[in-house]
């Protein structure tokens, strides 16, 4: 998810990438939040580049695709617990409950979900680069290329030319 970040802070003239989880070290950790300054469209445009796959967006009750959205907060997986009360006008996250939704919308706050197991994985390429440095290269870190998110989005046009195949 901080390539995600990184995405929306290239639109930035100044801004702070800060922690949303207490952490003695500033690359580690759960969560971040910043400021941009991207319309909303162009933020779920970053997320779908990032993870090349469709997402699913929450609207805030006042929001559109150009709303002008200035603070995210980021956390991979299911960020519900940690982004519970940040305020920013764009969660990003894999995972949130009807509730938590529903609640986000109530303050003003989109949602832009990619599932969990997806906003997971953009960092097994920066993590694999990292224990190759520990191990100094003495051994291969393979990512699988079979290692998928075990939910599908499926179109209902393509559901039913499945279903006319079968």
């Amino acid at each position: 998810m901080e390539n995600i970040a990184n995405i929306l802070l290239a639109n930035c003239q100044k801004y702070s990438l800060k922690l949303l989880s207490n952490c003695s070290e500033p690359n580690v950790g759960l969560g971040r939040i910043f400021s941009t300054s991207v319309m909303l469209k162009e933020a779920i445009a970053a997320v779908q580049e990032h993870i090349g796959l469709d997402v699913h967006v929450a609207f805030g009750n006042r929001h559109t695709l150009k709303t002008k959205i200035i603070t995210v907060a980021v956390c991979a997986g299911s960020g519900s617990s940690l982004l519970r009360g940040v305020k920013a006008d764009l969660y990003i996250t894999g995972e949130m409950s009807h509730h938590e939704l529903i609640e986000a919308n109530q303050n003003n706050v989109s949602v832009i979900l990619c599932n969990h197991s997806n906003s997971e994985r953009g960092f097994l390429k920066s993590f694999r680069t990292k224990l190759q440095e520990i191990l100094k290269n003495d051994c291969e870190i393979i990512i699988s290329d079979k290692d998928t998110d075990p939910l599908v989005t499926f179109p209902k046009a393509e559901s039913k030319s499945q279903i006319e195949i079968s």
